[in-house]
């Protein structure tokens, strides 16, 4: 990643959460009411006038773009639920995985009050992510802890380890829109830490991409559009996983309790309750899964 410049999907998807957050309460499927406050450059208008993210998300459904839109803000709500629920469950500690320019340390500050929070990205993305957050909340909350790593190069454990994680405590790690832009070796050490590196009962959550699109084969409605797009932007994936392979890929890493939640469950728990008939990626899945190893055994 270059110095000083962040990912034109991280900056497209904290727009698409935006733009979802200005709708009426009745209407929205997700409230991530500081995106708004987090978008710049092409996307900063639409922080500011409901006009204009409307007339952005009618553009996107005549592009083809609609389906991802929907899983965006689909698996945005998925992933504040699943927060909210460890949380109840007696949530010792968050890691947000390349956090780019995640909301969530920032609007479930309340809810998070005794749980430690570690925000984990590549040191150029943690720069800007702390301008953004100085600027939207007018200082950064000292009880986040920002930890650069890169990822693709690195293991986490340390950094994190260093700047007060605790391996034996039950933990949440959200990886949203972060596993398919890895290199396959970099998401096997990444999933073995949080599995060798967590408390029992720790849980895992993310977004995959079907293994058809990384072929070049898929057939899913807006697979094709989305790949241009992510081609013209340089962002290609790295990584992606077949649906049917996902419990035997975790099991072997480390994990149980797999639930897999695919585009038909996004749009019967969050879409048609609101009567939207919003198309929802199908090249795209979200899986959560438990840590059935505690933090003294290896995988």
């Amino acid at each position: 990643m270059k110095e000083n410049t962040s990912s034109l999907t991280a900056e497209a998807t904290t727009a698409f959460r935006a733009i979802e957050s200005m709708r009426p309460q009745s209407e929205r499927v997700c409230n991530d009411w500081l995106a708004r406050k987090f978008v710049r450059g092409r996307f900063l208008m639409l922080g500011h006038s409901r006009v204009l993210a409307n007339a952005a998300y009618r553009q996107m459904i005549k592009q083809g773009m609609g389906p991802v839109y929907g899983e965006v803000v689909g698996r945005t709500r998925y992933f504040d639920d699943l927060l909210a629920a460890r949380v109840a469950d007696g949530l010792e500690q968050l890691v947000i995985m390349g956090a780019g320019f995640d909301t969530r340390a920032y609007r479930f500050h309340d809810l998070l009050r005794g749980a430690r929070v570690f925000e984990v990205d590549h040191p150029s993305t943690r720069e800007l992510k702390l301008e953004r957050v100085a600027a939207a909340l007018g200082s950064v909350p000292d009880d986040v802890v920002y930890v650069p790593a890169d990822l693709d190069s690195e293991d986490p454990g340390e950094p994190l380890i260093d700047r007060g994680y605790d391996p034996g405590a039950v933990t949440l790690f959200i990886l949203e829109g972060v596993i398919m832009y890895l290199q396959p070796d970099s998401v096997d050490r990444v999933l073995r830490f949080m599995a060798r590196g967590s408390g029992p009962g720790s849980t895992i959550a993310f977004n995959y991409l079907d293994a058809s699109v990384l072929k070049d084969e898929s057939k899913f409605e807006g697979a094709s559009q989305s790949r241009e797009v992510l081609k013209r932007w340089g962002e290609l994936p790295a990584f992606a996983l077949a649906a049917d392979e996902v419990h035997l890929f975790l099991s072997e890493r480390g994990f149980d309790n797999v639930e897999q939640v695919t585009s038909r469950d996004l749009r019967e728990k969050y879409f048609l309750p609101l009567g939207r008939g919003d198309k929802v990626a199908s090249h795209l899945g979200i899986v959560s899964a438990r840590n059935r190893l505690n933090a003294t055994q290896g995988v």
